[in-house]
C-alpha cells in the first residue's frame, strides 16, 4: 500500500531521532524525487506519456508508425533495473526530478556548448554551476574555476594535464628516468592509474606510486617517507591524490594532515571527491576538513547531486591552477569565451550544466544536506543491524553512505570456507539469490567488491598486493529508502545463509 510523502517524511524523521531533520524538511526534499508507487512513473507509462506529448489527436498514420517503433524500443528494456528506494547495490539512484528536468531541457534545446554562438544562454549559466560546485567544496567561488566533463575519468585527466602544464611552464620537465609522480594508495580509483598512463604517454613520463594505509586511509607518515624518496631520487611529484569518499568503502582520507605533509615538499593535493565532496554539507562535514585547501577537486554531479549521467567536473581552487588551452586551433568556432577552450572534450550538450543548476536552485544547500543526512541515517542503521547479526560482521563504521560487511568467522567455519576464493563465490551466490537474477524493479541487491588485503583486515592472509578480501557492499543513495527496507534486505540475506548452514 502506497503512503504519502508526508507519512514517509514522518517515518524518516522518527528513524533519525532527535539529531535528525524535521518531517517538514524531509517532506520538502522528497518532493524532488519520483514516488516509485506512482503508476505514471513506471518506465512504460512514463515513456508513453513522453512520446504522446509530441503528437496531436487524431494521430496520423505516420505518427502512429513512429510511436509504434519507439514503443518496441521501450519493450526491449522494460525489464531493466530501476534504481529506486529498494536498490542497495551500487552508487546509482534514480535522478532527482530537478536533475532530470535540467537534462531533458538540454536535450530539447539541442545545443552544443563547445561554441558560445550555438549555446548563448547555456554558456551564461555555466559560471553559476561552477560557482555552486566550488561553494560545496569550500573554495572561494570568485577565485575558483572549473569545467564540466562527461564524467570523473575525464575530470581526472583534465586535472592531470593542467598540473603537468603548470609544472612545465615553470620549467620542471620529466623523462623516463625521472618521471612526474602521482601518489595515491591501493584504494585510489582505477581511473587514476588509467589517466596517469594516458597523460604519461608511451614514454611513461607520468607514473603512479602507492603508499601505505592505516585502517583503509592514506597514512601521512607513509606519504612523508615516499615524498622523501622521490626528492632523493630527483623525481618531480605532480600531486598527491587524497580520497574524499572512497568508492569501495566510503571512507575519507585525512585530507588536512596530507596537505600539511605535502606542503612541506611544495606538492599540491588533488582531492578525488567524485561522490563524497558534497557531503561537506552533511553532519559529517568535519571528516572533509582541509578540502578547501586542496589544489583541485574532482566531483561527479551524476552521483550525489542526483543528476543523470554523464556529468563530471573538475574544480580548481584558483584560476592560476586551471589550464585552458585545449582549443587553441578553434578559429572555426568563432573565437571568444566559448566553453570548448576549457576542456579536453569537444562537443558536449548543455545537460550537465542545466541539470546541475536545476538541482542547486531547487534543493539548495539545505535540501542537499537533508538528502545526505538521510543517507547517513540509513548507513548507521545498517551498521547496527549487521553488527547485531548472528551471521554477518561490518568492516568499519560508515563515514558516508557506504558499508562493507562480510560473513563472520563462525559462519565461514560452518560453511567450510577456508579461502578468499571460496568466500567470493559464496558472497556472489548469496547476493544473486537475494535478488533473483538481478532483473526488474530495485530489489535488495548488495554488490560485492574485493578490498586490498592487509594485516589490518584480511580474513585469509595473502601476500600484500597479491590478493583481495571479498565483501558485501551496500550503497545508500535514495532518500526514500527506510530502515524497514534495510531490515528486509538483511533478513532475507540471513535466511539464505541459515538455509546453507542447515544443509
Amino acid at each position: 500500500m502506497s503512503i504519502t510523502k508526508k507519512e514517509l517524511a514522518g517515518i524518516l524523521a522518527r528513524e533519525a531521532g532527535e539529531c535528525g531533520h524535521t518531517a517538514t524538511e524531509i517532506e520538502k526534499v522528497l518532493a524532488a524525487y519520483f514516488d516509485p508507487e506512482n503508476p505514471e512513473m513506471g518506465l512504460e507509462k512514463f515513456m508513453d506519456n513522453l512520446t504522446l506529448m509530441a503528437v496531436a489527436e487524431p494521430m496520423t498514420k505516420s505518427e502512429r508508425s513512429i510511436i509504434d517503433a519507439l514503443g518496441s524500443v521501450v519493450r526491449d528494456v522494460k525489464d531493466a533495473r530501476l534504481f529506486n528506494d529498494t536498490y542497495l547495490g551500487h552508487m546509482l539512484t534514480e535522478a532527482s526530478i530537478p536533475g532530470m528536468f535540467g537534462y531533458i531541457l538540454g536535450i530539447r534545446t539541442g545545443s552544443n556548448t563547445v561554441a558560445r554562438e550555438v549555446s548563448f544562454m547555456e554558456s551564461d549559466l555555466e559560471p553559476e554551476a561552477i560557482r555552486g560546485l566550488a561553494e560545496l567544496i569550500g573554495y572561494d567561488p570568485e577565485e575558483a574555476e572549473g569545467t564540466f566533463t562527461s564524467g570523473g575519468s575525464m575530470a581526472i585527466q583534465t586535472a592531470l594535464v593542467a598540473r603537468r602544464t603548470q609544472m612545465e611552464n615553470l620549467g620542471v620537465m620529466a623523462s623516463r628516468e625521472h618521471p612526474f609522480v602521482v601518489i595515491g594508495t591501493p584504494y585510489t580509483h582505477y581511473s587514476w592509474d588509467k589517466m596517469t598512463r594516458i597523460v604519461g604517454g608511451p614514454s611513461r613520463e607520468v607514473v603512479k606510486r602507492e603508499v601505505g594505509t592505516d585502517h583503509f586511509k592514506m597514512d601521512p607518515v607513509s606519504l612523508d617517507k615516499q615524498l622523501q624518496i622521490e626528492a632523493k631520487n630527483g623525481n618531480p611529484v605532480m600531486a598527491v591524490v587524497a580520497i574524499g569518499g572512497e568508492t569501495e568503502t566510503g571512507l575519507i582520507d585525512p585530507i588536512e594532515q596530507l596537505i600539511d605533509v605535502a606542503s612541506i615538499y611544495g606538492v599540491p593535493v588533488i582531492v578525488d571527491g567524485a561522490y563524497g565532496a558534497p557531503y561537506r554539507l552533511s553532519r559529517n562535514r568535519n571528516l572533509l576538513r582541509g578540502i578547501e585547501r586542496s589544489w583541485a577537486t574532482i566531483i561527479d554531479p551524476h552521483k550525489t547531486l542526483h543528476t543523470p549521467y554523464s556529468n563530471g567536473a573538475v574544480i580548481f581552487s584558483t584560476k592560476e591552477n586551471a589550464f585552458y588551452g585545449f582549443g587553441d586551433r578553434d578559429s572555426y568556432l568563432g573565437g571568444g569565451n566559448h566553453l570548448g577552450r576549457k576542456r579536453i572534450e569537444g562537443s558536449m550538450g548543455p545537460g550537465s550544466i542545466l541539470s546541475t543548476v536545476a538541482v542547486l536552485r531547487a534543493l539548495g544547500k539545505e535540501g542537499l544536506a537533508t538528502v545526505y543526512d538521510l543517507s547517513l541515517d540509513r548507513a548507521e542503521y545498517l551498521y547496527q543491524r549487521v553488527s547485531d547479526s548472528d551471521f554477518l560482521v561490518p568492516l568499519f563504521y560508515p563515514e558516508l553512505n557506504i558499508l562493507c560487511f562480510t560473513l563472520n568467522r563462525e559462519t565461514m567455519d560452518a560453511m567450510g570456507i577456508s579461502s578468499n576464493e571460496q568466500l567470493q563465490s559464496v558472497i556472489d551466490e548469496l547476493r544473486y539469490e537475494l535478488d533473483y537474477g538481478v532483473r526488474g524493479e530495485g530489489g535488495y541487491f548488495f554488490s560485492s567488491t574485493g578490498l586490498p588485503c592487509s594485516d589490518e583486515m584480511s580474513t585469509f592472509p595473502a601476500e600484500p598486493g597479491k590478493g583481495s578480501m571479498p565483501v558485501f557492499r551496500a550503497v545508500l543513495m535514495h532518500p526514500r529508502t527506510t530502515n524497514e527496507i534495510l531490515n528486509e534486505a538483511i533478513s532475507g540475506l540471513e535466511e539464505l545463509i541459515k538455509k546453507r548452514i542447515e544443509i
